[in-house]
This record gives structure tokens, C-alpha cells and sequence, in this order.
């Protein structure tokens, strides 16, 4: 599996070049009968959350709200593909965070703050399916303290897991599945368009009494558009 990152006008020049030299070589067998030069990809996804911090007699409630887009181009490398990042950005980020120390309350808005970044990495193939790789970048918190004491863990495809000390990412899955897997057979043929959602939920039993707590917990919908070109 291959990923590359280039601009549009670049983009559509080597397929257009590599398609001339290349013609009927570009078939990919198990795609489909017919000879997929090309697929314009697009990966929308949509997030809330909250956490929730208890340090040294403080306590922090934050949440969050993100859409994000990301475009590129896919062609096929049987048996794999060959992908190539166009864009990626942030439709829409909310953020705030209200912090109290149990004789003042204080809340800041964070929404100008520049906001996490959604990655695709990769399309891994699996038998019949393309697994889609991303992941949106952890995001330091306290937002208001100049240092993170944590970093909090933003929504990611099942494989390759996410990792922190003491969290994997698929453990806390509550409802519905972080695994995008997309039917070969399906993206050769017509557009393919699918809905995703799960929802995550990091919460360790701890004794009201621990000077330390934090909890945090996400809900996602994302969606996936594949169209072919001939």
C-alpha cells in the first residue's frame, strides 16, 4: 500500500499521462471487468465529545465538536491501490472547557484554537476488502494550562490500534465498529457510498477520594464516497 501527497492540477496530470501510456495495463483483475482508471475518494467525519478532570482539588469539564474533510485519489496497484492525499481540513471545531477550584468557576471558549488534524494513512487490502487507516491527531488537555497533563485519545480505524500507556483505543469501544471496511467488488462497479458510527467510552472505576481522575468519552459518524472512473 502506497500514499502519496500532491497537489490536484498535479494529480490529475499523471493519471492523465500515466492512462495514455498505459491504457488497458491499469485492469485490475479482481476490481472489475471493465477498466477503473481512477476513484475520487472522500472521507467526511463528524465528532462530540466531552472529559471530564479532577487535579489536586480542581476540576475541569470540557467538550468538543469537529466535522471533518478529507479528499484524494485512489488508482488501482493490484493487488493493492495507490492513494494520494489532496486535502484535509476542519469543517467545523467547537471547544470549551469550564474550570473550577470550588470557590470560582471559569469558562473559555476554545473554537478559535487551531484544531486537530484528521490523517488517512492508508487502504489496507483484506481478502475482498480495503480497510481504510486513520486517525485524528490526540488533542493536549487542560486546554487552558500551558502544559497537557493528558492527551486525549480522538477517533481511529480498528488496525493499526491506537496505543497510550495505560489505553487501546478498540478496548473502550461502547457501541458500533471503527472498522471502515470496503467491499472490492462494490467501489469497482458503481459510486459506493457508506455510513459509519460507534461511539467511545474511557471511564475507570476510581475512589471519589483519588486526587487524580479523568474520564472522557466521543461519539462518531463518518462516511465514505468512492466514485470510479473509466
Amino acid at each position: 500500500m502506497k500514499i502519496f501527497r500532491i497537489s490536484l492540477l498535479l494529480c490529475l496530470a499523471l493519471f492523465s499521462s500515466f492512462s495514455f501510456a498505459h491504457g488497458l495495463n491499469l485492469k485490475p483483475p479482481c476490481f472489475n471487468p471493465q477498466v477503473v482508471r481512477w476513484w475520487e475518494v472522500i472521507f467526511e467525519l463528524s465528532l462530540e465529545g466531552s472529559y471530564f478532570c479532577r487535579l489536586e482539588g480542581r476540576v475541569i469539564d470540557g467538550n468538543f465538536k469537529a466535522v471533518f474533510l478529507w479528499e484524494g485519489l485512489m488508482e488501482p496497484d493490484e493487488p493493492d491501490v495507490i492513494l494520494y492525499h489532496l486535502s484535509s481540513r476542519a469543517l467545523l471545531w467547537e471547544a470549551k472547557e469550564k474550570e473550577t477550584d470550588g470557590f470560582t468557576s471559569r469558562e473559555t471558549d476554545f473554537s478559535s484554537h487551531a484544531p486537530p488534524r484528521l490523517a488517512v494513512k492508508s487502504l489496507i487490502r483484506q481478502d475482498d476488502y480495503l480497510l481504510l487507516d486513520f486517525r485524528v491527531e490526540s488533542l493536549g488537555i487542560p486546554l487552558s494550562w500551558p502544559q497537557p497533563l493528558y492527551q486525549l485519545l480522538l477517533p481511529s480505524s480498528s488496525i493499526p490500534e491506537q496505543k497510550q500507556p495505560g489505553i487501546r483505543y478498540n478496548d473502550y469501544l461502547d457501541e458500533g465498529s471503527n472498522r471502515l471496511a470496503i467491499p472490492v467488488k462494490e467501489i469497482a462497479r458503481q459510486v459506493y457510498e457508506e455510513n459509519f458510527s460507534w461511539s467511545w467510552n474511557f471511564s475507570p472505576d476510581l475512589s471519589p477520594f483519588e486526587r487524580k481522575h479523568f474520564k472522557t468519552e466521543h461519539r462518531v459518524k463518518a462516511r465514505v464516497r468512492i466514485k470510479p472512473h473509466f
